[in-house]
């Protein structure tokens, strides 16, 4: 994973974060296609915002589209800091009591 262009370990500002495969119990398109489904869970967000990104590359062997075709990808995370989050939900209960003041 990198920030920037440094390679970083997730785990270092994420110690709680999980990964965790899901099992399915019926056919679905994905498992179809022999591929797999993973939850990334953040129980506590970080107190500063990451941008982050991860570069996808075909594993040699995979049997997927011919060489011709492969193209390069990369995906993007954005994790909001947990300051972000507090001053939202304060901006929201400030709108709230402003908005019941008026009535009394």
């Amino acid at each position: 994973m990198y920030e920037g262009g440094k390679k970083v370990r997730i785990l270092e500002f994420l110690p709680t974060a999980t990964l965790q495969k899901v099992e399915t119990t019926g056919e679905s398109l994905r498992d179809a296609d022999n591929g797999k489904t993973y939850n990334f869970t953040v129980p506590n967000l970080p107190s500063d915002e990451h941008h982050l990104y991860v570069n996808c590359t075909n594993t040699p062997g995979q049997n997927t589209r011919t060489q011709s075709e492969t193209k390069a990808c990369k995906v993007s995370f954005y994790i909001a800091s947990s300051a972000v989050r507090a001053g939202l939900a304060m901006s929201a209960v400030v709108g709230v009591i402003a908005s019941l003041l008026q009535f009394a």
